[in-house]
C-alpha cells in the first residue's frame, strides 16, 4: 500500500498516514477457500477507500479467528473522516456514497462496497462497518475457515 498508486498513477497513501500491518511476517492464519481474485478485489476496494478518506493518522490491518473459531476476521481500521450513522445504513447499496461531495472529491460511483459485500456473502462471510464521523472507520471482513 505504501507505494501503491490509483488508476491515475497518483499515490494512494498520503505521506501523513502511517500504514500498519499488525499481522507480522510469521502470522499463522487458517486457510480460507474461495476465489482468490475476487477476495483480493474486496481487500483492494476497502483498502483504497481507507486511503482515499484518511488524510492523516493511520490505517491498520489485523486478522484473527473469531471466538467460535469458524471464521477468519480481517479488520481494516482508519483514522479518516468517518461515516455518518445515516450513511452507514446505505453504503453497501449499489450507487450509494457517503455524500455527493465524496464523489466529486474522490471519484467512484458507489459500487465498490456493494460488490465487496456481495462477493464475501457468496463465500459464506460478511462485511460489517463501525464508524464515527471525524474519528474513522473499521471494516471487518469475515470468511469461513477450511477445516
Amino acid at each position: 500500500v505504501t507505494n501503491a498508486t490509483d488508476k491515475g498513477d497518483c499515490p494512494l497513501l498520503n505521506p501523513l498516514v502511517k500504514f500498519e500491518n499488525k499481522l507480522g511476517p510469521h502470522a499463522r492464519l487458517p486457510i480460507v477457500e474461495g476465489d482468490a481474485y475476487k477476495i483480493t478485489q474486496v481487500f483492494y476496494n476497502i483498502l483504497t477507500n481507507a486511503c482515499k478518506f484518511c488524510t492523516h493518522g493511520s490505517i491498520t490491518v489485523d486478522a484473527g479467528i473469531n471466538s467460535a473459531r469458524d471464521k477468519l476476521e480481517v479488520s481494516i481500521t482508519d483514522t479518516g473522516v468517518g461515516i455518518n450513522p445515516e450513511s452507514v445504513k446505505r453504503i453497501f447499496e449499489p450507487f450509494e456514497q457517503e455524500s455527493n461531495t465524496s464523489r466529486r472529491s474522490f471519484g467512484g460511483i458507489g459500487l465498490g462496497l456493494a460488490i465487496s459485500k456481495q462477493v464475501i456473502k457468496l463465500h459464506g462471510g460478511d462485511v460489517v462497518v463501525a464508524s464515527t464521523p471525524g474519528k474513522g472507520s473499521q471494516f471487518v471482513i469475515s470468511l469461513p475457515v477450511t477445516e
